[in-house]
């Protein structure tokens, strides 16, 4: 879908899966709910907890990306077909390298594919070798799960399977195909059964893309933020104390004792079967799952600090701050954009959500993160604000999991603020890229987690 330039195409294409990334279906979906408290339940917050322990820093860049990672996988196809990077660090690594080692490699495959191709059959590359065995390794990862997720399916027609295993996405997408092809009919240009298989995995791909990587990127800025703000942290907490369910660790439940779990703590070395849902052991001082809190995404989305949280660091730190190329619609008359008039049809136009975002006259001191300016606002400044606020684009190119993004960065945030604090450890490097994707430059920081008392 976001490789298609026309709009009738992409408008197709979106409408097959739009009504499960729609934030009402997202906020009552039992199987998010369980998919949300297994990943920062059992993953995410044991690892943390395990780190207050011994104090190490932890990279937190890294372990944002492995839980969005999960989060995003498990929705589309099911928890038993999705990753488990948050626990298995070496596997989510591991994938982060070969995912960020292509990203200097992508003008020309993008820009001038057919030249390219045509060059690389001449022996002259544009692109290192290198990039092509990453592409290869990330995109039979993806078909696994593809493949995975269609063995659950299978399961489901004669057995119970648990709401968190359906897989959401790969199962709604498919069945849309299906209908699609067979409208068709069938002749000598229909696909067969594994193009079918490998358009659907192609889909499949950019959603958890797209998903993991934005999200990764705008947690580690939010935490960056948070961890320089002590007195900050302590009003989101009690805001966060508002929920019930709580999402506090109850004093009065029992850890499950390090004897209990397997003798070894850490992970194995990366392998192909690392990339699906391996159940590594946690470590020590696990909570037992009675003291586990429980999420209410519908709740937790209301928070109007935590809201505004995600907010600004969403415009202070876009994780896509480049350019959103747009064509200008076919038709007998120049179009007008912005103003500009005479603008004739097939032209790709953009607009970035950096410069959007800089816009002092809506945003005053736009270099300075400020979340208190999306709660002062009044009625009209704030229709304003949200009129440039363009982190996920708007129109029918939108991002299609902007609920979904929003839901669980807020989830994530709101697990470790009411159960932690957080302070910088290191930050060397945390400067973003000046790219389309604007990640940190040493793709890492370091925070140090301590248990509220």
């Amino acid at each position: 879908m976001f490789s298609m330039a026309q709009s009738k195409p992409h408008s197709v294409r979106r409408r097959m899966f739009t009504n499960v990334y729609a934030k009402s279906y997202l906020q009552t979906s039992s199987a998010l709910a369980e998919i949300t408290d297994s990943v920062i339940n059992q993953r995410m917050l044991p690892r943390l907890l395990s780190a207050t322990w011994s104090n190490p820093a932890v990279n937190v860049f890294e372990l944002m990306a492995g839980v969005a990672m999960d989060i995003v996988t498990s929705y589309e196809f099911g928890l038993s077909a999705g990753t488990n990077f948050t626990q298995n660090e070496k596997a989510c690594r591991h994938y982060l390298d070969l995912y960020h080692g292509r990203h200097s490699y992508t003008f020309y495959p993008q820009e001038i594919p057919l030249t390219t191709s045509f060059l690389e059959k001449m022996g002259i590359r544009f692109v290192p070798r290198f990039v092509s065995a990453s592409n290869d390794e990330l995109e039979a990862q993806c078909l696994k799960m593809c493949d995975d997720a269609s063995a659950v399916l299978d399961r489901a027609q004669t057995l119970e399977i648990s709401k968190g295993d359906y897989p959401i996405v790969y199962a709604q997408l498919r069945s849309a195909l299906i209908d699609q092809h067979d409208k068709s009919g069938t002749g000598p240009s229909s696909p067969s059964p594994n193009e079918q298989q490998l358009e659907l995995a192609s889909e499949m791909f950019d959603h958890l893309a797209a998903g993991f990587d934005t999200s990764s990127i705008t947690l580690t800025y939010l935490l960056l933020e948070l961890s320089q703000r002590p007195q900050l942290q302590a009003q989101l907490r009690l805001e966060l104390l508002t929920l019930a369910p709580s999402l506090q660790f109850s004093a009065d439940h029992p850890v499950v004792p390090q004897s209990s779990l397997s003798s070894s703590s850490s992970p194995p070395a990366a392998t192909s079967a690392d990339v699906n849902n391996e159940r590594l052991p946690p470590a020590r001082g696990v909570p037992s799952s009675s003291a586990l809190p429980r999420f209410n995404h519908k709740a937790i989305d209301a928070l109007p600090l935590l809201h505004a949280l995600a907010l600004e660091t969403l415009r202070r730190h876009p994780a896509i701050p480049g350019p959103q190329p747009r064509i200008t619609p076919a038709g007998s008359k120049p179009c007008e954009l912005a103003g500009y008039a005479g603008l004739p049809a097939g032209v790709r136009v953009s607009a970035q959500a950096y410069s959007l975002h800089r816009n002092e006259d809506v945003f005053p001191e736009p270099e300075v993160w400020r979340p208190e300016r999306w709660r002062e606002a009044g009625e009209e400044q704030l229709r304003e604000m949200q009129r440039w606020f363009w982190a996920f684009g708007s129109g029918g190119r939108m991002c299609v999991g902007s609920n979904l993004a929003m839901l669980q960065m807020k989830a994530i945030v709101a697990a470790i603020y009411t159960n932690f604090t957080t302070s910088i450890a290191d930050d060397t490097g945390i400067e973003q890229e000046e790219s389309y994707t604007a990640r940190p430059k040493a793709r890492r920081l370091m925070i140090r987690f301590a248990t509220v008392d």
